[in-house]
């Protein structure tokens, strides 16, 4: 059985900017000791279609109109898994080396995260990093804050979900390898 996965409710489109890999922090108001798996929920807020125009633009050609079609249909979901590896406070000077000391500094970061995130003084940055994107995404219950996953069916699929998706993954390194699968 998968070990212990805390859940993450975000609204769109940052729970599929996470899952598809160009959103590499969640800013949050409040640090969190926790280190370790979390799922990220989409949850059931429609989308802010000012809001997700304004991330376009700020994407550097990262969000193709069938990114974005997605990102406005996938609701109420669990999206992907991945390692929250580091709570980061956010600073401006640009002395501090990146992500080091426990701090990150706002002035690095690119167009698109500064979009999506709110990156302000006295707040954090949640790292995430070995993101996996759950192929279908799965239906459960999201709340606030960051809560364990106590139904046992929601990490019974997540972990199937998650041996699919390392199956695709080895499959087409197989083929970028030459090698007949």
């Amino acid at each position: 059985m998968t070990s212990e996965i805390r859940l993450l409710s975000l609204w769109q489109p940052s729970a599929s900017l996470i899952a598809l890999g160009l959103e590499k922090y969640e800013t949050r108001s409040w640090a969190t000791p926790y280190r370790g798996k979390i799922a990220i929920y989409a949850a059931k807020r429609p989308v802010n279609r000012d809001e997700l125009a304004t991330i376009s633009a700020n994407s550097s050609g990262h969000l193709s109109w069938e990114i974005i079609s997605t990102i406005i249909y996938l609701l109420n979901a669990g999206v992907a898994v991945m390692e929250l590896t580091g709570c980061l406070g956010m600073v401006t000077a640009p002395s501090f080396a990146e992500d080091g000391d426990g701090v990150t500094c706002i002035d690095n970061q690119s167009q698109l995260e500064k979009a999506v995130g709110d990156w302000k003084l006295g707040r954090f940055a949640w790292k995430l990093e070995g993101i996996r994107p759950i192929a279908q995404p799965i239906p459960c219950k999201g709340a606030q804050q960051l809560r364990r996953i106590a139904d046992l069916a929601v990490l019974e699929a997540i972990e199937q979900q998650l041996a699919y998706t390392a199956e695709i993954e080895q499959q087409l390194t197989a083929i970028g390898e030459g090698k007949e699968i």
